[in-house]
């Protein structure tokens, strides 16, 4: 099993190899269009945007209370992909 560092490092030296590909002062256009396609989410894949998440817990709680409602709290601390 790969560790989460070596999986960093390899699409980093695949990141920096595409980077000295492209003349970043005038990248060809449809190399650009190409690129957002494959790198930009898909509405299925963002539909978690489309929900109105509420940054005041207080609020949040009274809302799901007064609505019946469960609550979904995310919480997190460090950084979503591991440590590094």
């Amino acid at each position: 099993m790969k560790s989460p560092i070596c999986s960093w490092i390899a699409a980093s030296m695949l990141v920096a190899t595409l980077v000295q590909a492209i003349d970043p002062t005038n990248p060809p256009i449809d190399d650009l269009d190409r690129m957002v396609r494959l790198i930009k989410p898909t509405w299925a894949e963002s539909g978690w945007s489309s929900i109105p998440w509420m940054i005041d817990l207080d609020k949040a709680r009274q809302k799901a209370a007064k609505e019946g409602k469960p609550l979904y709290v995310w919480s997190m601390s460090g950084e979503p992909l591991g440590q590094c």
